[in-house]
């Protein structure tokens, strides 16, 4: 390996693109549809009837009459306007149920259990989500990475995905015999199952099965990691993402395969700002023993998505869709 005698010295924040093709790890030239990624997620899926319900809880209740077309960060004039749409927002979530324009309650062709334990969670978990953005909106000054991270953070528990904090654990790879650490932004893991107990006696509890397997890992980064002036609506390439990122990004991938819920599969996020990047690598068995060598022969690709902003009304149902499913698989997997 050409750069063995640098790994020793590089920690995770060294890490650029350079550097990962140096061990066989290429991004795709160009974004491919979310719909590529579900697959393995659906095959994951327990009870098809769960993401069915979920779906109609938090699609259908979260627009709620609610404008979501906010923007981070902003200059003072329209951070004003942009506050007093979040204190309306807040007061509508406040309501007993979503209301028409003519005053009227909305109904959507199905039912919705407001009493539910998973209703009042999406719902609480909503208004922490505009509470957390009315705060950052105060603020003057540049937003840096932990702003984006509190917000993504809270805008998964919409979704009823429970987050971790990246550097809850230690992250390690043998490449080349030179150990390799890593430390994500977020990550989220499978959660336990609570077994039904084969004991007639009522008494006795449900016993847990828990190994804990990782479903998404996140790296977060503020809006100046896109590159060459990328707009929405462009056609998004890997040219797009700042080197760092996918240096950085690609090394977790890789640290995080072995850990993965999919056979030698392993799916990430790149949140940049507002705006969620689903990423997969598949690594090979031929390429895992090139790698343990240190040489290199048979390079690995990063598929990843367009960028989706979740504060936009189109892109955010959208994605929102993809991390319901997600967050399903998370608590009730095969």
């Amino acid at each position: 390996m050409s750069n063995g005698a640098r790994l020793e010295k590089k920690g995770a924040s060294k890490w650029t693109y350079t550097a990962l093709t140096e061990i066989g790890v290429e991004f795709e030239e160009e974004c491919i549809p979310l719909r590529h990624f579900k697959n393995a997620f659906n095959e994951r899926l327990r009870n098809a009837d769960d993401l069915v319900r979920r779906k109609n809880i938090i699609m259908s209740e979260t627009d709620y009459n609610l404008s979501w077309n906010y923007k981070v960060p902003l200059k003072t004039r329209k951070r004003q306007e942009q506050i007093r749409t979040i204190i309306q927002d807040l007061g509508k979530l406040n309501g007993a149920a979503a209301i028409t324009e003519n005053g009227e309650e909305a109904t959507r062709g199905h039912e919705i259990e407001r009493d539910s334990e998973e209703y009042i969670r999406w719902k609480t978990n909503l208004k922490e989500f505009f509470k957390g953005l009315w705060v950052i909106l105060h603020r003057s000054g540049k937003p840096g990475a932990g702003v984006y991270t509190k917000l993504f953070d809270a805008f998964s528990r919409i979704v009823c995905l429970y987050p971790e904090p990246g550097n809850m654990y230690r992250r390690g790879i043998m490449i080349g015999g030179k150990e390799i650490n890593e430390e994500a932004t977020v990550r989220f893991e499978t959660l336990p199952l609570f077994m039904e107990s084969n004991s007639s006696d009522d008494s006795t509890p449900a016993t847990l099965d828990y190994e804990p397997k990782l479903l998404l890992v996140t790296q977060v980064t503020t809006y100046d990691s896109f590159r060459y002036s990328w707009k929405p609506g462009q056609k998004f390439e890997q040219k797009h993402m700042a080197s760092k990122v996918k240096g950085q990004h690609g090394i977790q991938l890789l640290i995080e395969i072995e850990r993965s819920l999919f056979r030698r599969k392993v799916f990430g996020c790149i949140c940049i700002g507002t705006y969620i990047i689903i990423t997969q690598l598949e690594v090979n068995k031929r390429y895992a023993q090139e790698l343990r060598d240190g040489k290199i022969q048979n390079p690995v690709k990063v598929k990843f998505s367009q960028p989706y902003d979740f504060l936009k009304e189109v892109d955010r149902k959208k994605i929102m869709d993809f991390l319901i499913l997600i967050s399903c698989v998370q608590s009730k997997h095969e």
